[in-house]
């Protein structure tokens, strides 16, 4: 059925940027150097790797870590 919303939890916009410029110093699964980044709304989090970012792309609420960064 077309126009029928998705059911379930409201998707976040967040998605993969390029680039290096991000809010946290280190990756909020592992603590090591960023390499990769996404964007939530207009702020930036960097990660480890891209495992790391699209994972958390995929379902951010699923991840603690970053949802914490998020609202720190």
């Amino acid at each position: 059925m077309l126009g029928l919303a998705r059911p379930g939890p409201e998707r976040l916009p967040v998605s993969a940027v390029e680039g290096s410029d991000a809010e946290n110093s280190g990756c909020p699964y592992s603590g090591k150097h960023l390499t990769d980044v996404l964007k939530l709304y207009s702020r930036r989090f960097g990660f480890f790797n891209a495992l790391c970012r699209d994972k958390t792309v995929a379902d951010l609420k699923a991840w603690s870590k970053c949802v914490d960064l998020y609202h720190s």
